[in-house]
C-alpha cells in the first residue's frame, strides 16, 4: 500500500488546541468536532455547492444532487479522538437539472445555478429547505429517519414552484429568487421562511398541514404606498435594484428588512387564513455622516433577553463597505471596511470601527458574523489566504481602542471556512465554525480586566497577565521596533547621543501597549544575537538597552510584566556568560571540548532546555564526567538566582527584599525608585521557573537519592552542588504556575530537604532548617526540632519562636503552622510536646483535644495552665482511665487537687471524687495481690467489689479479717450514688456477718439471760463491726449503712427465718445494740411487735 500523507483533519485532530492562550495572543481556538468522513475529500476538493447550519445541525449539498445532514455537536472529550458523526444522505434529483432547462425553474436562464440551503430545528425534528432554480423543496427529518437511516422513497416532504412573473412576458431581466432566510429554531407554527428576489421584493412561505405543502405570498402592507419605496408591491426604483438586502427575524411575528440605505420593521399576523403584514417602523437612511455605505456584507441582531416586546430594543451588528463622506460608489479611494453597531429603533450608528488591518477591502471576503449572549460579537474574514477571526467586545464600550480584537487561524488546518456555518457557541461566549479541512472549531477571546496604569501586578510567571494589543497592530509594533533598533545602536556607539530630544517621536507618542510590545520584542532580538564563537557580548547590550530605556524616559511606561520579561532575559544572559567561559560547555573556550557528540551549541536563549538535553543524552556519547556536569549545573543555577537578587533593583527598578520581608518583591512605580509606598508582587524568577529547568532539577534530585549522593566515579557528590540544586528546586517549584508543577511541589520540597539532610554531617541542619522555614515545610521543621531537642543546640532548632511568625498554611493539609505542629506531634505519639506547644495556640489545641481521642484525657493540663480549675476537674473525672486502676487513681487524685483550687465549691462533685477514691482504696484492699497486678487491673464496679468482699468474708476464718472485710464492704456501700441500692447491699452485709456466728445466736435465742453486751461486742463479727462503725462514724460518708432500726427489717429478711425467729432475733439485737438512752424506746417497740 502506498504511503498516504495525513489529511489536514488528521493533523488538526492530533492537535486539539490550535491556538493556546498566551500573554500576547489571548485567544483559545480548539478543535471540538469533525465533519462526516465521507465529506472530508469533498470539502478539500471544493465539491460542496451549498451549506447551512442551525444549533446542533449542519448540512451541505454536492453537485451530484446529494444533500448531507448531520448532527453538529461540540465534543467535551479531553483526548484527541472525536468520533465523526454519521450523516443522513438525501438525494434530490431536481438538483441535477440542466442549466438550460428553463421550463423547470420558470425564472429564466442562470449561467451558474447554485442551490441555497436552510436548516431549522425544534429539538425533535429538522426542516431542510433547498432553493434551486425557482423551486423550493422542504424535507422534514424526524427521529425515525435518524433511527432507520432511510428517508423513504420520496426525497422531499413538500415542493413549491417559485413563479414570480408570467412566463409570457419575455422580460430580458426577469425577477428571480436570490436569498433564502429561515429562523434557526422553532416548530411549524412559529417558523419564519422568507425569500428575497433580485428586484428587492420579499416573499413569505406559508406551511400547510393538510395536505403537507407550502404556499408563496408577496410581503406587502395593506396599502401599497408606504413600503413601496423600500420593498413593496410597486416597482422598485432602478438605483435600489440589486442592493444587498438582509432579513433578520426578531421573533415569530416580527422581522427587520435591511438594505444599504433603508430599513423597516415588519409585523406578521398569522391569525387569518392568509398572513397579513404591517410595517411598524421604517427609516429612509441609517448610515453615518462620515461615510456612505456602499454594500452590506454581513448583519446579525443582538436582542436582549426580556419578557416584554423585544422589538422595542434591538441592536444590529453589521459589516459594511463604505467611502468617506457622501460620495458615490465611483469614489476613487476604493472604500473601507467598517464594523457598525446600529440601534434599529433610532436608525443611528452607535459605534463605528474602521477595520484598519485591511488595506484593500475589495479583496477581503466576509465569512460570518454572530453575537453571543454576553454582548460580544464575532466575525470572520478571508484576506491574503488567511482566515481572521475578530471580536467586538460588548463589555468595554468606553474604551473603543481596546474592544476590537483579532486572531489569525493557522492556514494549514484552516485553509477556508465552510459558508453559513459561523455561529455563536452555546458552551462559551465564543463562536463555532467549520473549516474546509473537515474540523469544527471553537474560537473565543479571553478578556482581561487588568489596568495598564496600575503597578499592582503579579509577576508574569506567577500570573500570566494579558495585555490588550487590539490597537497594537503588527505593523505599528514592527515600526516601533525599527525605531528602537536604530535609536539603540546610535546611542550605544555614541553615548552622548542619548537624549530625549533625539528620540524618535513615534516612541514618545506610542501607546503604552505598543511601546511595551516593541520594547520586549527588541529585547529578545538583542538576546538572540550573541553566540559563544564571537566576541559579541549580549549581556552588555542588554544592560545598555535597559539603561537607554531609563535615561530616555521610556522605562517608566513599562508595566511590571514587561520589566519581569527584561529581568528574565538578563538572568538567562548571565547564565550564558558564565557557561561560555567553561571549557566543558563551550568548545571554543580555552581547552574546550564538546560535551557530547550530538548536542546543540550553547546559545544565549533556551538554556534550560539545552541543559535538560545534555542531562538526558545517551551515556555512551558523553564526553564529560559527573563532577564536570555537577559543576556546570551549579554554576548555571547559582548565577541565575544571584543575578536576580543583585541586579533586579539597579538595572530593572525591582527591589528584592530579604527573607525577613516575607520573600516579597517590590516594583517602584515611575521608574525612579523614589516612591514612598512601593507595590509588592510575589517573587518569581522567570528563568528558573521554566518547565525544562524544573524537570531537570527534579531528575537530578531523584538520581542523587537513588545513588545516596554518589557520583558515577564512586565518590560523594560535593555538598556545594547539592545545596545549589536544592535551592533552585525549591525556588522553581514553590513559584510554579503550571498545574503539573504545582502538584509536584510538595513532593519535590520533601525530596530536596530530605536529600540535603542526608548529605550533610550529622547534626548540621542549619541550612535545612532555614529552607524549611522559608518554604514552609512544616514536617521538616518538626522532625529537625525533635532530632535536636536533647542536644546542646536545641534552642537553635526550637519551634517556639516560629509561632506567630509563620502565617502561611501547609499546602497539603491546609493547616496553619500551629495546627500542623500540634497534629504532627500527636500523630507521632509525642503528646507532651503537642500540649506544650499548645500554649502558643490555645484555641487550636482545644479543638484538637476535643476531636482527637488520644488527647482527650489530657485536657486538664491546658485547663490548669489557663486556671480553669473547674474544667480541669471535670476533664480528670470524665477521661479517667477505667482500664488501669493506677491511672484511674492518679486521675482522681489530680481531680481532687484541682477541685480544691476552685473558688466556688461544688459539694456534690467533691463528694463524688471522695467516693470514687474510697472505691479505689477498697479495690486495692480486696484484691490483695502484688502491687503491680493491682495497679494494672481494671476498675471494678461497686457491686462487684461488694460481691468480692462477701465471697472473701465467707472463706475467711479470723475474726479480725472478717471485721475488716465487712468494714470495706460497708465503705463501698457508703460510696454508692443510689441510696436505695446502697441500703440493700448494706443489709446483705450485716446479714452475712450475722450468719458467721450462728451457733452463738442459737444459744442466745434459747437462753436469753446468757447474752451480754460484752460478749456481743467481743465474740461476734456483727458486734465488733457495729462497734467499729460507731467509733468511726464521722469517717463514713453515708452513716445509713450502719446497722440500726432503719435497716433492721431488711437484715432480718435476708436471714430467711420465720416470723417468730425474727421477733426473737430482733429482741436480742435491740437489747445489745441499743445505746443506753434508747433502750427504753426500743423495748416499747418490741412489745408492740409481740
Amino acid at each position: 500500500m502506498p504511503f498516504m500523507p495525513p489529511s489536514p483533519q488528521k493533523k488538526a485532530m492530533d492537535r486539539r488546541q490550535l491556538i493556546r492562550p498566551s500573554t500576547h495572543i489571548p485567544w483559545s481556538v480548539d478543535v471540538v468536532s469533525v465533519v462526516p468522513k465521507v465529506l472530508v475529500d469533498k470539502l478539500l476538493n471544493q465539491e460542496i455547492t451549498a451549506s447551512a447550519s442551525c444549533p446542533g445541525w449542519a448540512c451541505v449539498s454536492t453537485g451530484d444532487g446529494m444533500v448531507w445532514v448531520w448532527r453538529n455537536r461540540s465534543s467535551s472529550q479531553s483526548d484527541a479522538s472525536i468520533e465523526p458523526p454519521k450523516p443522513l444522505k438525501i438525494f434530490l434529483p431536481d438538483l441535477l437539472l440542466s442549466n438550460n432547462n428553463n421550463d423547470a425553474d420558470g425564472n429564466g436562464n442562470d449561467d451558474s445555478p447554485v442551490p441555497q440551503l436552510a436548516l431549522t430545528g425544534d429539538g425533535e425534528s429538522v426542516h431542510l429547505y433547498v432553493l434551486f432554480q425557482g423551486w423550493l423543496f422542504l424535507r422534514k427529518l424526524t427521529q425515525k429517519d435518524w433511527t432507520t437511516r432511510q428517508v423513504g422513497a420520496r426525497p422531499y416532504t413538500a415542493k413549491l414552484r417559485i413563479a414570480l412573473e408570467d412566463e409570457d412576458t419575455g422580460s430580458m431581466d426577469p425577477e428571480m429568487v436570490t436569498t433564502l432566510t429561515a429562523t434557526p429554531t422553532g416548530n411549524a407554527s412559529s417558523l419564519m421562511v422568507i425569500l428575497g428576489s433580485n428586484k428587492g421584493n420579499l416573499y413569505w412561505v406559508t406551511h400547510t398541514a393538510v395536505p403537507v405543502g407550502m404556499q408563496l405570498q408577496k410581503i406587502a402592507p395593506p396599502s401599497s404606498g408606504l413600503w413601496n419605496r423600500l420593498i413593496g408591491s410597486s416597482p422598485t426604483p432602478a438605483e435600489e435594484v440589486g442592493q444587498d438586502q438582509w432579513v433578520l427575524p426578531l421573533d415569530a411575528s416580527h422581522f427587520w428588512a435591511i438594505t444599504t440605505s433603508k430599513l423597516a420593521l415588519w409585523k406578521v399576523d398569522r391569525t387569518a387564513a392568509q398572513p397579513t403584514f404591517e410595517i411598524l417602523q421604517q427609516h429612509e437612511y441609517w448610515g453615518s455622516a462620515e461615510f456612505r455605505i456602499e454594500s452590506l456584507l454581513e448583519a446579525t441582531l443582538l436582542v436582549p433577553a426580556r419578557e416584554t416586546d423585544q422589538s422595542n430594543s434591538t441592536i444590529m451588528h453589521c459589516i459594511v463597505r463604505g467611502t468617506g463622506g457622501r460620495r458615490t460608489s465611483s469614489s476613487s479611494d476604493g472604500g473601507k471596511l467598517y464594523w457598525l453597531q446600529v440601534n434599529l429603533q433610532t436608525a443611528k450608528v452607535e459605534k463605528s470601527h474602521w477595520l484598519s488591518r485591511f488595506a484593500s477591502p475589495a479583496n477581503v471576503r466576509t465569512l460570518g458574523l454572530t453575537c453571543t449572549p454576553n454582548g460580544d460579537a464575532y466575525a470572520s474574514f478571508l484576506a491574503s489566504n488567511t482566515i481572521i477571526v475578530m471580536v467586538l467586545l460588548g463589555d468595554d464600550a468606553s474604551n473603543s481602542s481596546s474592544i476590537l480584537q483579532e486572531v489569525d487561524l493557522p492556514n494549514t488546518q484552516v485553509p477556508m471556512l465552510v459558508p453559513n456555518m459561523f455561529q455563536s457557541d452555546t458552551v462559551t461566549h465564543g463562536c463555532n465554525m467549520v473549516a474546509s479541512s473537515g474540523i469544527g472549531l471553537r474560537a473565543r477571546y479571553l478578556s482581561s480586566s487588568s489596568s495598564s496604569s496600575s503597578m499592582m501586578m503579579t509577576s508574569p510567571s506567577k500570573k500570566r497577565a494579558r495585555h490588550h494589543h487590539a490597537s497594537s497592530s503588527a505593523t505599528n509594533v514592527n515600526l516601533l521596533v525599527n525605531h528602537l533598533r536604530s535609536f539603540f545602536w546610535q546611542s550605544y556607539q555614541d553615548p552622548t547621543a542619548v537624549s530625549i530630544h533625539n528620540m524618535p517621536p513615534s516612541l514618545q507618542q506610542a501607546s503604552q501597549d505598543e511601546l511595551e510590545a516593541a520594547a520586549v520584542q527588541f529585547g529578545y532580538e538583542l538576546q538572540q544575537k550573541g553566540d559563544t564563537s564571537s566576541a559579541n557580548n549580549p549581556m552588555e547590550w542588554h544592560k545598555a538597552y535597559c539603561s537607554l530605556l531609563q535615561q530616555g524616559g521610556l522605562y517608566r511606561s513599562l508595566s511590571p510584566a514587561a520589566r519581569w520579561r527584561l529581568l528574565g532575559m538578563g538572568q538567562e544572559l548571565a547564565v550564558f556568560g558564565q557557561l561560555a567561559r567553561m571549557p566543558v560547555a563551550n568548545p571554543s573556550a580555552a581547552g574546550g571540548t564538546s560535551m557530547d557528540s550530538s548536542s546543540d551549541p550553547l546559545r544565549p536563549y533556551d538554556i534550560g532546555q539545552w541543559l535538560l538535553d545534555l542531562y538526558q543524552v545517551d551515556p555512551s556519547s558523553k564526553n564529560y564526567s559527573t563532577s564536570q556536569w555537577n559543576e556546570l549545573l551549579t554554576v548555571a543555577l547559582e548565577t541565575a538566582i544571584n543575578y536576580r537578587h543583585e541586579m533586579a533593583s539597579p538595572v530593572y527598578d525591582i527591589v528584592v527584599p530579604t527573607n525577613d520581608d516575607d520573600n516579597a518583591m517590590v516594583v517602584t512605580p515611575g521608574g525612579g525608585g523614589s516612591s514612598n509606598v512601593p507595590s509588592k508582587i510575589p517573587e518569581v524568577p522567570l528563568w528558573t521557573s521554566q518547565p525544562a529547568l524544573q524537570t531537570l532539577v527534579k531528575l537530578q534530585l531523584e538520581e542523587w537519592k537513588r545513588s545516596n549522593a554518589k557520583s558515577e566515579e564512586g565518590g560523594p557528590v560535593d555538598l556545594v552542588h547539592v545545596e545549589a540544586v536544592v535551592k533552585a528546586a525549591l525556588v522553581s517549584y514553590s513559584e510554579a504556575t503550571q498545574p503539573k508543577a504545582m502538584k509536584l511541589y510538595p513532593q519535590v520540597r520533601a525530596l530536596a530537604l530530605d536529600l540535603l539532610r542526608s548529605v550533610t554531617k550529622e547534626g548540621e541542619d542549619e541550612l535545612a532548617f532555614e529552607l524549611a522555614i522559608q518554604y514552609h515545610h512544616f514536617r521538616g521543621l518538626c522532625q529537625i526540632s525533635v532530632d535536636h531537642e536533647k542536644k546542646m543546640d536545641a534552642a537553635t532548632y526550637s519551634l517556639d519562636p516560629l509561632f506567630g511568625k509563620i502565617t502561611e498554611v501547609d499546602i497539603e493539609t491546609g493547616f496553619s503552622f500551629a495546627q500542623y505542629v500540634l497534629q504532627w506531634h500527636t500523630d507521632n505519639g509525642l503528646y507532651g510536646h503537642a500540649i506544650n506547644y499548645g500554649r502558643h495556640a490555645s484555641n487550636d489545641l482545644k479543638v484538637l483535644m476535643e476531636k482527637d481521642e488520644r488527647l482527650q484525657k489530657y485536657q486538664w493540663i491546658p485547663a490548669i495552665r489557663q486556671q480553669y480549675y473547674g474544667q480541669a476537674t471535670e476533664s480528670c473525672l470524665q477521661f479517667s482511665d477505667k482500664t488501669n486502676l493506677s491511672n484511674h487513681h492518679w486521675s482522681l487524685s489530680m481531680a481532687k487537687l484541682a477541685n480544691k483550687l476552685v473558688v466556688k465549691k461544688d459539694e456534690k462533685r467533691t463528694r463524688a471524687i471522695e467516693n470514687k477514691l474510697d472505691l479505689v482504696d477498697a479495690q486495692q484492699l480486696l484484691l490483695g495481690d502484688s502491687q503491680e497486678k493491682v495497679a494494672e487491673s481494671e476498675v471494678m464496679l461497686p457491686e462487684a467489689l461488694i460481691n468480692l468482699a462477701l465471697t472473701k468474708l465467707d472463706g475467711e476464718q479470723g475474726q479480725e479479717n472478717r471485721v475488716s472485710l465487712g468494714m470495706v464492704a460497708l465503705v463501698v456501700c457508703a460510696s454508692m450514688e443510689d441510696q436505695k441500692i446502697a441500703l440493700q447491699y448494706a443489709a446483705t452485709i450485716w446479714a452475712e456477718c450475722f450468719r458467721l456466728d450462728d451457733s452463738l445466736w442459737n444459744t442466745w435465742t434459747q437462753h436469753e439471760d446468757t447474752i451480754t453486751k460484752e460478749s456481743f461486742y467481743e465474740d461476734t463479727v456483727f458486734g465488733r463491726l457495729l462497734e467499729d462503725c460507731r467509733r468511726t462514724r464521722d469517717e463514713i460518708k453515708n452513716t445509713d449503712v450502719i446497722y440500726g432500726l432503719h435497716i433492721e427489717s431488711s437484715v432480718l429478711d435476708k436471714l430467711g427465718v420465720s416470723q417468730a425467729s425474727k421477733i426473737e432475733i430482733s429482741r436480742l439485737l435491740r437489747s445489745v445494740t441499743a445505746e443506753d438512752d434508747a433502750i427504753q424506746g426500743q423495748s416499747i417497740v418490741v412489745a408492740r411487735m409481740e
